[in-house]
């Protein structure tokens, strides 16, 4: 990271975020994985798969989120035998 401060103040010839900002780029990073669900073929079971881990991450409750995410696991094991 680039660095020229100036004088006590420490705020340097960047001047702050913009001049920050102005010195770096975004960069994309793709990193590869032997998982790849989304090429998996769509199966009957996976409407309610999604529908369970919505409702298992979003849920009201504490009780509604574990019995969501019990329901996950039943359907994901389902789906895991007939793969």
């Amino acid at each position: 990271m680039p660095l020229a401060p100036q004088g006590r103040s420490g705020f340097g010839v960047t001047r702050g975020v913009e001049g920050l900002l102005a010195m770096t780029r975004p960069k994309a990073i793709a990193v590869r994985s032997r998982f790849r669900l989304h090429l998996l073929v769509p199966q009957p079971a996976d409407e309610a798969m999604f529908a369970n881990y919505i409702r298992a991450a979003h849920g009201k409750s504490l009780r509604d989120r574990l019995s969501a995410l019990g329901r996950l696991l039943g359907v994901m094991r389902q789906r895991g035998k007939s793969a």
